[in-house]
């Protein structure tokens, strides 16, 4: 029986959530809406391998990205900025920021949603 667990993304609930291992199928960053679907997710250190997980992350602001070239960080346009892992999700301030490196130019980048909000469904 499968079942399908709900998480509302929040300041709070960015430290309970992790990717260790999990690829990114699906990477599409808007102006004011990221969507991830990850084939994975670690909640509270349970791990949900396998498991399609959904990520929608809103925000009334603009979404920005940059990506760091060996010397120094430049900001890049969206496209640029899909990543193929999750290796940092954390909250600095009221931004999130995420971080992984880009399945189109292989560097180091980063995408800041400021003043987020948002939801994690993953089926198990």
């Amino acid at each position: 029986m499968e079942m399908t667990m709900n998480l509302e993304v929040d300041q709070a609930s960015v430290a309970r959530v992790s990717f260790p291992d999990c690829a990114v199928m699906r990477f599409d960053l808007a102006q004011q809406q990221l969507s991830i679907t990850t084939d994975g997710v670690f909640i509270e250190g349970r791990g949900f391998s396998g498991a399609p997980c959904e990520i929608c992350l809103f925000t009334d602001s603009r979404i920005t990205a940059r990506t760091y070239d060996m010397v120094d960080w430049r900001e890049t346009e969206p496209a640029q900025a899909k990543l193929g892992d999750i290796c940092e999700w954390d909250v600095d301030g009221a931004d999130l920021r995420v971080r992984g490196f880009s399945t189109v130019s292989g560097c180091w980048t980063e995408v800041v949603i400021p003043h987020f909000s948002g939801k994690l469904d993953v089926a198990n």
